[in-house]
């Protein structure tokens, strides 16, 4: 799927950043519109905090902090785990650093830990902007741009990619936001719903995909929510696919929630994760819910990977709202 990419303008307004001391999490652009309102950490181009009405939306995490688990961080050129590190893309085997080293995996591309720069601001959407450089593992040129939009709708999350270079890149896409429909409730009282009737089994050591299961009959249904109900208990950090609906909702006791959509054309797989971590701070706290283009693994299997030719655009949007 290509587009033409847009023209970019860079405004003469200053953003609005702090600096000076660098934040742990780089410099902060804050947006806002009308009861909405939303932080952007430049490292990862990370969406900090998403409030509406001052109820958080997402998970959010210190600005003087290292981000935690990839929260609201953009995941390009790949999601999900890459297993060793190693891919062959057409007669050539290709190694990537491994960043989760406990499951020998190179996770979530080449942008999480990059500080993107501010290339476009005004007071209701800001944009940033990095260039995957070609380097050993991944010999393409790669243009990303993260657009934050805030409307009466709620929040438009952009990422557009072209392809500055001269070869054909393997491409995959994500975004990694922890939804929190109210902060004075646990995950196990949130009631969810995902339209997806197929889940990913994987191995129980690394994450690493075996197959594809109906919802209803793999692990005696504890993954299907396609009825909203309950967490409850369940731990989850899997794959969904054949998504009939782009639409994922989380509710709290109190019947308040979020929602993020997309379009699974596009983004047709959706990583869900209980963050069942072990640390104070954020272990079951938010839902991650990772609509993405492509499911785990797949610059080894080939699945679903767009081929990103020379001159090429690859546009995903998501929208993440109130309840």
């Amino acid at each position: 799927m290509t587009h033409r990419p847009r023209r970019r303008h860079t405004v003469n307004t200053p953003p609005r950043t702090e600096s000076h001391p660098l934040l742990l999490s780089g410099k902060q652009v804050t947006i806002n519109h009308g009861t909405y309102s939303a932080t952007v950490a430049t490292v990862g181009a990370s969406l900090r905090t998403l409030t509406h009405e001052g109820r958080a939306l997402v998970t959010p995490f210190p600005a003087d902090s290292i981000r935690p688990s990839f929260h609201g961080g953009v995941l390009v050129p790949w999601p999900n785990r890459l297993a060793d590190g190693i891919y062959t893309d057409g007669s050539t085997t290709h190694r990537v650093p491994v960043t989760e080293p406990d499951r020998n995996n190179a996770l979530h591309g080449l942008s999480c830990w990059v500080d993107w720069q501010v290339s476009e601001i005004s007071a209701a959407s800001a944009t940033l902007s990095t260039t995957i450089a070609p380097q050993p593992g991944y010999p393409h040129a790669v243009a990303v741009f993260a657009t934050f939009s805030l409307s009466d709708n709620g929040l438009e999350w952009v990422v557009d990619a072209h392809n500055v270079g001269d070869t054909t890149a393997p491409y995959g896409v994500g975004i990694h936001p922890y939804l929190q429909p109210q902060t004075d409730s646990p995950l196990d009282q949130w009631t969810i719903t995902i339209p997806a009737n197929r889940v990913l089994e994987t191995t129980p050591d690394r994450l690493l995909p075996i197959r594809l299961h109906p919802v209803q009959e793999f692990e005696n249904g504890i993954y299907d929510f396609r009825t909203a109900r309950p967490i409850g208990s369940t731990r989850m950090d899997h794959a969904f696919t054949a998504v009939t609906t782009g639409r994922v909702t989380v509710h709290g006791p109190e019947s308040r929630g979020v929602q993020l959509e997309w379009d699974p054309e596009v983004l047709p797989w959706a990583q869900l994760f209980t963050s069942d971590f072990g640390h104070p701070d954020f272990t079951r706290n938010g839902l991650a819910v990772e609509p993405v283009s492509c499911p785990p693994d797949a610059f080894n299997s080939g699945e679903d990977v767009v081929r990103l030719h020379p001159g090429a655009t690859h546009r995903a949007v998501w929208t993440l709202q109130a309840l």
